[in-house]
């Protein structure tokens, strides 16, 4: 199986992309992660080159490539965290106090 996307820049200009992956869930999740990884490098390529190498260092860059692996750790405890049954949970019983007189 392929995972395809575009890219297309405020110029106009497509960047093609395309990762192969397993027909597998987990498959497709690590595709998934190598597309966003391919992007993910494109895009720093492109701010790098807009807002000028003075002004961005290889610190900065390498800065913001430690924030995008926090934010995925982040997303991958929620993800975790999050219900993933096969149905809604099951109905709570009422706790009912005996009423005597």
């Amino acid at each position: 199986m392929e995972l395809i996307a575009e890219l297309t820049t405020k110029d106009g200009s497509v960047r093609p992309f395309q990762v192969k992956c397993e027909r597998t869930l987990t498959g497709l999740c690590k595709g998934l992660e190598q597309l966003k990884g391919e992007v993910s490098c494109v895009i720093t390529e492109l701010v790098v080159k807009e807002k000028g190498a003075t002004s961005l260092t290889a610190g900065d860059i390498e800065s913001a490539g430690e924030e995008d692996e926090d934010e995925e750790e982040e997303d991958e405890e929620s993800s975790k965290n999050e219900y993933c049954g096969n149905g809604p949970p099951n109905k709570r019983s009422k706790m009912c106090k005996d009423k005597t007189d």
